[in-house]
């Protein structure tokens, strides 16, 4: 299966990735920046609420302890992201790569309508 796919010739800028049509772009800092925010944010939340209902159980005060691991948890998730980001992606490429498979952007076939 090919990840991405130009949607027609007039609009080569949409691609279809999944289920999802995305406007192919560079990411700017921006977008950067506030995807490692969200990302962060949500890895933080699962993981300190996996850990403080895997150590305490449902047992009362549960929610306090998970927000105090959240709030000390995200900021560090979140410089994490910001260090990690572009060297996992380089590491990923290179995997999808070393399996015989090239850049899916560039190899992505026009659908005509």
């Amino acid at each position: 299966m090919a990840i991405s796919y130009p949607l027609s010739p007039a609009r080569p800028e949409l691609i279809f990735i999944g289920h999802i049509i995305w406007k192919e772009q560079i990411m700017t800092k921006k977008v950067k920046i506030i995807s490692g925010v969200i990302m962060s944010g949500v890895m933080a939340a699962a993981l300190s609420g996996f850990f403080t209902v895997t150590k305490m159980g449902l047992a009362p005060g549960w929610q306090a302890a998970w927000g105090m691991g959240f709030v000390s948890g995200w900021p560090i998730a979140l410089i994490l992201s910001m260090f990690i980001a572009r060297p996992v992606r380089a590491l990923a490429i290179a995997v999808v790569r070393r399996g015989g498979s090239a850049d899916p952007v560039s190899q992505a076939t026009t659908i005509q309508n």
